[in-house]
């Protein structure tokens, strides 16, 4: 599997239905990478229960690869980075916190381990609270 398959991959499971951050967590701390956990998801692994399994196994036959695809492809024309949870580069303080993200964009260059970090998070539909 392509550095890309395996970003499409972490992208499209992070996108199934049911899937949120904190299970993508729980989910992908057990395998060595994407494709590995999609093979896990779709022969029934513990870590994909009732609804959901049958949801990541549709991921190929669904639209969430397509469009996890299509992204990656406008990112890369952007000149932006998709950072995936397999990915080498992928800080590994991030993956401490409770609800790390599956993937992150990045513009330019990240910073060593020992450099301090600074994130700007945002969302597409901010809650009421969230707008204040």
């Amino acid at each position: 599997m392509t550095s890309f398959d395996e970003l499409v991959w972490t992208m499209a499971l992070a996108a199934a239905p049911g899937m949120g951050p904190v299970l993508f967590k729980k989910a992908a701390e057990s395998f060595a990478d994407a494709g590995s956990m999609a093979a896990a998801a779709e022969g029934g692994h513990a870590a994909f229960r009732g609804a959901l399994r049958e949801k990541v196994r549709d991921l190929k036959k669904g639209p969430y690869s397509a469009a996890a695809a299509e992204e990656a492809v406008r990112a890369q024309k952007n000149g932006v980075r998709i950072v995936g949870w397999f990915d080498a580069e992928y800080p590994a303080e991030l993956k401490e916190i409770y609800d790390p993200p599956a993937f992150f964009y990045v513009r330019g260059d990240l910073p060593s381990a020992r450099e301090r970090k600074i994130a700007v998070v945002g969302s597409r539909s901010a809650s009421h609270y969230g707008i204040k």
